[in-house]
């Protein structure tokens, strides 16, 4: 609380990287406890490597008079936060949110949705592009949503933009999945997911995946899981069995399993693309190499399209595609690209929204 105090009397909103943004905007305690071990931990790298542009609703704000009043009160304030109420699919995850989409695509446009199907070259000056298989298409316009520095290798300007391409910096992430005997503990009942800044366990954040619908797993009144996720870096290699087994100590460690017996089985995938890491050199880089392909009629929008943590949910790359859509049609501007501030802009509460499958 001194730290916190300490702070707020000092604040002027200036800050040279995130690091030096937290011990301003929250003091040493605070920063020390959590938000410098964590941010550490999820992007693999040290806060005073990131830029502090990237905030805007992402970090969630203290209000300092509230936690004073709720330290006075004894009152647990859980309701705050951009994610304090969210829907989510009662069936088949995140996925059937796009497999909807994806059978309203077809139904109104059959034929047009090929995967597994990826491109190999992009030739921006003969507007071409050549698939893994050996066919290839041409283009007017050409919206991608690869990773820009693989866009940037897998073209015609790689030679002339490698470099800028290289200052863009990225972690992985590894996804594991514990399916669990019995019901989960009363200490996490309720709670979506956790994060954890120890090194008492390999993984950033705990998804309660059970929690979220019955139907994740297949027999609620006897099982329960979690989604663990653990980054990695060139800085900080991973091993897959490692981390799987880590991640099931870790479990223990935290009190959350009583021991390994309570482990159904486990899943594990690996991102080699986890987070596009907002660092003090992306912005530079951004500058260069988005406006050389929109050039020539490429525009990488979506997570590391655009390279922007920022905008970079599910929701603001699904904007980002529609923008980009409308600004070649008919010149609209891309606001979720190009002013994240308005877009992230903190908003009051809205009414409380009905909840559907």
């Amino acid at each position: 609380m001194r730290g916190l105090i300490s702070a707020a009397a000092r604040a002027d909103g200036s800050a040279a990287n995130f690091g030096e943004w937290i011990d301003k905007t929250f003091g040493r305690g605070i920063g020390d406890i959590f938000l410098r071990p964590y941010n550490t931990k999820i992007w693999a790298c040290p806060p005073e490597d990131m830029n502090c542009t990237w905030i805007g609703d992402r970090v969630a704000l203290t209000d300092l008079a509230r936690v004073v009043r709720n330290i006075r009160d004894v009152h647990d304030d859980v309701s705050w936060g951009p994610n304090s109420r969210f829907r989510f699919p009662k069936t088949g995850g995140t996925g059937a949110v796009w497999k909807r989409l994806a059978a309203l695509v077809e139904r109104r446009m059959p034929r047009r949705m090929h995967f597994q199907h990826p491109a190999a070259r992009v030739d921006t000056a003969a507007h071409r592009v050549t698939f893994a298989d050996g066919t290839s298409l041409t283009y007017r316009h050409l919206i991608s949503t690869m990773p820009l520095d693989a866009l940037v290798e897998r073209s015609d300007l790689a030679s002339a933009y490698r470099e800028d391409a290289s200052r863009l910096r990225h972690s992985s992430t590894h996804i594991v999945g514990v399916g669990l005997h019995g019901q989960a503990p009363a200490s996490i009942a309720g709670k979506s997911w956790m994060y954890y800044p120890e090194d008492s366990c390999p993984f950033y954040r705990l998804t309660h995946f059970s929690q979220y619908s019955p139907a994740n797993v297949p027999d609620s009144s006897r099982q329960w899981s979690l989604i663990a996720e653990v980054s990695e870096a060139p800085e900080k290699p991973r091993d897959v069995a490692a981390v799987i087994a880590g991640t099931i100590d870790g479990l223990v460690a935290t009190q959350l399993i009583d021991s390994r017996a309570q482990v159904h089985h486990t899943w594990h995938q690996r991102f080699g693309h986890g987070y596009p890491i907002p660092s003090l050199e992306r912005d530079a880089a951004l500058n260069v190499l988005l406006p050389a392909f929109e050039q020539r009629g490429v525009y990488s929008r979506g997570r590391f399209g655009a390279w922007k943590y920022e905008v970079a949910n599910q929701d603001h790359s699904l904007a980002q595609g529609v923008e980009v859509i409308d600004a070649l049609l008919d010149g609209a501007e891309e606001v979720t690209l190009h002013r994240p501030e308005i877009v992230n802009a903190r908003r009051p509460a809205r009414p409380q929204a009905v909840e559907r499958g």
